[in-house]
């Protein structure tokens, strides 16, 4: 790719694809609760686990198998209480809006689980939230001192420099505001 160099492919992060998950079984949580639900609320939590290791292992294609195991699921208990039937489509849309998701990016989705084994990076979760802290702590209201979106956007090029070892061949232009 142009942008970073020919070494570099795009992947897709796999923090973003588990927070997504995660999400799901949160939903799962906000569905009826009845003496059946209990045991079929474990029966959907162990789909979705299956998901995700369809997708740490083998790609979009065998997670959609259980992306549609786990819409089976959700139909059946929906068919059990017709009353909570927009919980069970809020779900249902979530799971179709994840499956448009990995389909989309599925040249993206790689062997995670190889890759990790290598030695491999599979998540930037420890740069974004670093990146989160930074910017929310010198944004926040209660310093005495703030940045600008300008302000900000050039520190993280020269951090980004420092990290890459070419803070020397990079030019940097700021314009300070009183």
């Amino acid at each position: 790719m142009g942008w970073f160099g020919r070494k570099c492919e795009h992947r897709l992060d796999w923090f973003h694809i588990s927070r997504r998950l995660d999400r799901l079984q949160n939903l799962l949580i906000y569905l009826p609760r009845s003496p059946i639900y209990g045991s079929r609320f474990a029966f959907h939590c162990k789909n979705l686990n299956r998901i995700k290791y369809q997708l740490w292992n083998s790609g979009v294609e065998m997670a959609d198998w259980g992306m549609r195991i786990f819409r089976a699921g959700l139909a059946e208990d929906a068919w059990d209480s017709p009353k909570e039937l927009k919980r069970f489509q809020h779900v249902e849309s979530q799971l179709d809006e994840l499956r448009s998701y990995l389909y989309a990016n599925e040249a993206a989705v790689h062997d995670y689980a190889k890759t990790f084994r290598e030695g491999g990076r599979v998540s930037s979760a420890h740069v974004e939230s670093t990146v989160n802290q930074l910017i929310n702590w010198r944004f926040c209201k209660k310093q005495q001192m703030r940045w600008t979106r300008t302000g900000a956007q050039g520190l993280l090029h020269v951090r980004t420099a420092m990290i890459n070892g070419t803070v020397g061949h990079c030019r940097f232009s700021f314009t300070c505001r009183n």
